[in-house]
């Protein structure tokens, strides 16, 4: 590779090799005038490398810019497609209102009920309906209210429910029972839960009363022995939701278009990370596509989810990210809630309107 000169004459010199320039012999001193002149040399060739990586990095930022507004561009000219790919229609929780999000309340709880601790695993499948487990803590009993056992026992229970809700409003109703046996009292211990609880979406928690009764039978003895005992207390209590509920929801969609009949399937996938699998039918109209979404016969937790919307298909997908999917309407029955936006009614754009795919 050629060197500017006032590399090749510094290398030169720094090595006291050859002549540097005529009239300087091998081993010579260069005098004032010959440094000035390199010093120019090499400033020369370092401003010219500077320019040419300035230069560099001015073109690339250019470049992206212009990539940038191109993309920008292409994405605010967006036009409606008839449905063949994949689609993404996001309501957000920053967006939506408390009438558009969608709460599931899988999960586990620690639940404090008086002087004693509750503990719950939660299943809430697309029915509204509620099952799980329980284990109910006694912890102190001089503590104890007039419900109360004995300390360290655990009573192992089953719990069944039902959540309902309607423009924002939802509401849980729990049951839960469990018996178990105390060896050095042998006692029969049977303990009763039921609670009432209403969704506080801005602090993220269901809340309300819990009853408990409690009641004892000696082993060995009948029902309506003397030895029998029975109580009860009601207690304010609070089940935070777990951190990633926060009402969000997605519906990615993939469809086909044969004539004017539309079909597919689409997975909803909840902010907690839960997925659903449904079927697709509809007809695509102007612009717009009556879409009706079932949940999957096959899958049990998907069953009892019905949703009917019109959506439009925009053709801002590319190879490696879907369009976006806009909910004109949508009317849906799920996990015990019933949703509903007409387009003239919400204020702005639909929450999912403008969503990008992931």
């Amino acid at each position: 590779m050629l060197e500017p000169a006032g590399v090749t004459v510094s290398r030169q010199l720094a090595t006291g090799q050859g002549n540097a320039s005529p009239g300087w012999a091998g081993g010579q001193t260069a005098g004032p005038m010959q440094e000035c002149c390199l010093m120019i040399d090499n400033a020369r060739v370092l401003a010219g490398r500077r320019a040419l990586v300035l230069g560099g990095v001015m073109a690339l930022l250019l470049g992206l810019s212009v990539r940038a507004a191109s993309a920008g561009s292409s994405r605010a000219k967006a036009s409606p497609e008839e449905p063949d790919g994949e689609y993404v229609a996001a309501v957000t929780a920053a967006e939506a209102d408390d009438a558009q999000k969608l709460w599931n309340l899988t999960g586990e709880y620690d639940v404090a009920l008086g002087a004693y601790l509750l503990e719950l695993s939660l299943v809430h499948d697309g029915r509204g309906r509620i099952t799980g487990t329980g284990v109910y803590n006694y912890t102190d009993a001089k503590d104890a209210p007039a419900a109360g056992g004995k300390a360290d026992e655990e009573v192992p229970l089953v719990v069944t429910g039902v959540v309902k809700g309607k423009d924002g409003v939802v509401v849980a109703s729990l049951a839960m029972q469990g018996t178990t046996e105390t060896v050095v009292d042998k006692e029969v211990l049977r303990i009763t839960i039921r609670m009432s609880l209403a969704l506080d979406a801005d602090g993220g928690l269901l809340e309300g009363v819990a009853t408990v009764v409690r009641t004892t039978r000696r082993l060995g003895s009948s029902s309506t022995s003397s030895d029998d005992s029975k109580g009860s207390f009601s207690t304010h209590c609070v089940l935070d939701l777990p951190v990633e509920m926060d009402g969000s929801y997605t519906l990615d969609m993939f469809l086909s278009t044969f004539g004017e009949t539309v079909s597919g399937e689409t997975l909803l996938e909840l902010s907690n990370g839960d997925a659903y699998p449904l079927t697709v039918r509809g007809k695509c109209g102007d612009g717009a596509s009556a879409l009706s979404l079932t949940g999957d016969a096959t899958d049990a937790g998907a069953k009892g989810i019905r949703i009917k919307a019109s959506v439009v298909t925009l053709d801002d997908g590319t190879d490696t990210t879907p369009g976006t999917a806009e909910l004109n309407t949508f009317a849906a029955k799920l996990f015990g809630q019933a949703l509903r936006w007409p387009a003239a009614e919400t204020k702005g754009p639909s929450p999912a309107a403008g969503a990008a795919g992931r």
